[in-house]
């Protein structure tokens, strides 16, 4: 037997605590990739970490690690040498 949720959210609602456990289970099932379904094609969780640390390495060697500011006015400064080239 499956029950549908959106059935259910006004008792959900008004529960001690229902918002809290909602919350948690909504968080759960993102964590476990249950709540949309899976592209096999999707790089895996790893290789992204390790473009996300080359990046990171790329901006500190730039002197822009910790800024996001510094980061948006660099992007900018780089997108018009690339268009004036």
């Amino acid at each position: 037997m499956t029950v549908r949720l959106p059935d259910h959210l006004d008792l959900i609602a008004t529960a001690p605590e229902g918002i809290r456990k909602l919350r948690g289970l909504i968080l759960e099932l993102v964590v476990r990739g249950k709540l949309v379904p899976q592209d096999q094609n999707d790089e895996p969780a790893s290789e992204l970490l390790k473009r996300i640390a080359k990046e990171r390495a790329r901006w500190r060697g730039k002197g822009l690690a910790g800024n996001p500011r510094q980061r948006r006015l660099w992007g900018k400064m780089s997108n018009r040498k690339i268009m004036s080239r």
